[in-house]
């Protein structure tokens, strides 16, 4: 999987992605964005790259489905997330957040 291909999984979960901010966004929307690449080698060549990324979904609607989406979608592309959630109260935004990680090639 590429980066591109994270995105596009993204986007069949939720209609507004952005990549690193979301200036001025009206809730609903998610914000991805990678914060490590580890590369990997066989037989003494680059091979792939662990890539981690860091969603973050905010929603007025504590009730909302796309949480299951998104972690659904990213499942089906094979992407391995942890999920957390958190109330930011100084926003009075619910933050969905997803730890993932897979291998892009």
């Amino acid at each position: 999987m590429t980066l591109s291909g994270f995105e596009a999984a993204l986007k069949t979960a939720v209609e507004k992605v952005f990549h690193h901010e979301a200036e001025k966004a009206q809730p609903p929307y998610l914000v991805y964005s990678e914060y490590r690449r580890a590369h990997m080698h066989a037989d003494n060549a680059p091979y792939a790259a662990e890539l981690r990324v860091q969603v973050d979904y905010y929603t007025r609607d504590k009730d909302d489905a796309a949480p299951m989406a998104i972690g659904a979608a990213l499942a089906a592309a094979g992407v391995a997330c942890g999920h957390d959630i958190l109330y930011e109260p100084a926003l009075k935004l619910v933050r969905h957040m997803y730890d993932c990680r897979f291998v892009e090639r």
